[in-house]
């Protein structure tokens, strides 16, 4: 995050939208059965075709993983980060003496 040209406005608007588009992957009131059953089904099928594209020498797989792991791992930060925000706004409102609730 250091080395990246902020001031270039392709990065910003890249973010964004990276963020936007990852958020919006989120399930949304949906049963969480069906919804673990997609995801792992959509993990099954995502091997299924990366074995089959490797055994022709494609590299399907060393294309799609570094978005899976850009996309999980913009997920797992904006987790952090509201984590640690709601944290510190249900510490504050405890030291103040109101409820959360």
């Amino acid at each position: 995050w250091g080395r990246v040209d902020w001031l270039n406005w392709r990065v910003p608007l890249f973010v964004y939208l990276s963020i936007c588009l990852s958020v919006r992957l989120a399930p949304v009131n949906r049963p969480l059965r069906t919804t673990l059953l997609a995801a792992a089904m959509l993990a099954g099928v995502v091997a299924v075709v990366g074995a089959i594209s490797s055994v022709g020498g494609g590299s399907l797989m060393d294309r799609i993983w570094p978005v899976l792991t850009y996309v999980w791992t913009t997920l797992l930060f904006l987790l952090a980060v509201t984590l640690l925000i709601k944290g510190a706004v249900s510490l504050v409102t405890a030291l103040v003496g109101e409820s959360t609730d």
